[in-house]
């Protein structure tokens, strides 16, 4: 009889779960808040006082400190700043020292990258300005 009503419980859960999947979906498609990067988004301050301003290649200091971004929709102006795995860090670099695809994908120096691990979830990276590399607590 338990496993019966156990079998019950987790359909019900599943069916109110497959309910509510449509209208997540739904909510990140029609708000551009939620929405990932696109191609020809712009990047602007994520925080700060200059919060919402496009981040210029000059601004950038050589050799770091990061600044952490989010894309903009160059259209419409809205920042996609609706879900913490859009944000990104934006380091200036000596590009003579860039190597490969890092080189390959820089601009002038800049690089970019995720300010959101990949293997522990966490957004608090340390820079080190002597090696100049992030450092994942």
């Amino acid at each position: 009889m338990s496993s019966n009503r156990r079998g019950v419980l987790q359909a019900a859960l599943g069916t109110g779960l497959g309910l509510l999947l449509p209208q997540c979906a739904l909510a990140q498609a029609t708000d551009p808040r939620n929405a990932r990067p696109q191609e020809g988004d712009r990047l602007v301050y994520a925080d700060g006082d200059q919060k919402g301003t496009p981040i210029k290649v000059d601004a950038l200091p050589a050799g770091g400190p990061p600044v952490t971004a989010m894309p903009q929709d160059a259209a419409s102006g809205a920042v996609r700043d609706g879900s913490r795995l859009n944000q990104i860090l934006l380091v200036r670099l000596d590009p003579a020292r860039l190597q490969g695809d890092t080189q390959a994908r820089s601009a002038q120096g800049v690089v970019a990258y995720s300010a959101v691990c990949t293997h522990t979830g966490c957004d608090g990276f340390a820079w080190t300005p002597e090696k100049q590399l992030y450092k994942c607590p």
